[in-house]
């Protein structure tokens, strides 16, 4: 039996971010300003998109509306949650949260918390405290950008 074989070559990060940034001006949407040394939405946005590159089922400018549109959906439910607490909020800007989701917080962890609460396994709650702590609750920016030194999100 033969298979079809794709020869096509993946995108690269540029033209991820410029396909991102597209979608994000075609839908007169904005990208938030980051802080001084961090870099844009739209690069770790590529650059989140880009580590898909090379593996079965990547589809390129597929992979960026799909990320676009739960970009849109997240930065929607915060704008009707501050709505509703009163809270004002740019309309039109996609923040890096809205894009990347937000950092991961041992402190909300269920399964954390069950297992601090059972008795023994010393060993394993100190792996499992290692591993959530060196890399869950770094923020997902700073993963992607490989920064040693810490930042607000």
């Amino acid at each position: 039996m033969l298979k079809l074989v794709s020869l096509r070559q993946d995108m690269d990060e540029p033209l991820l971010r410029s396909i991102f940034e597209g979608l994000v001006k075609k839908q007169s949407w904005q990208l938030a300003t980051p802080p001084v040394g961090i870099p844009d939405v739209a690069t770790l946005a590529a650059r989140r998109l880009f580590r898909g590159a090379g593996q079965m089922g990547f589809g390129n400018a597929r992979a960026v509306k799909v990320m676009f549109e739960g970009a849109l959906r997240n930065a929607n439910a915060r704008m009707i949650t501050a709505g509703a607490a009163g809270i004002a909020c740019a309309n039109d800007e996609l923040t890096k949260a809205d894009v990347l989701g937000q950092p991961l917080d041992p402190d909300r962890s269920v399964a954390l918390k069950e297992l601090t609460a059972l008795s023994g396994l010393v060993r394993v709650k100190e792996t499992v405290r290692l591993k959530f702590s060196c890399f869950l609750y770094i923020p997902v920016a700073r993963i992607i950008v490989g920064s040693k030194e810490p930042f607000d999100y």
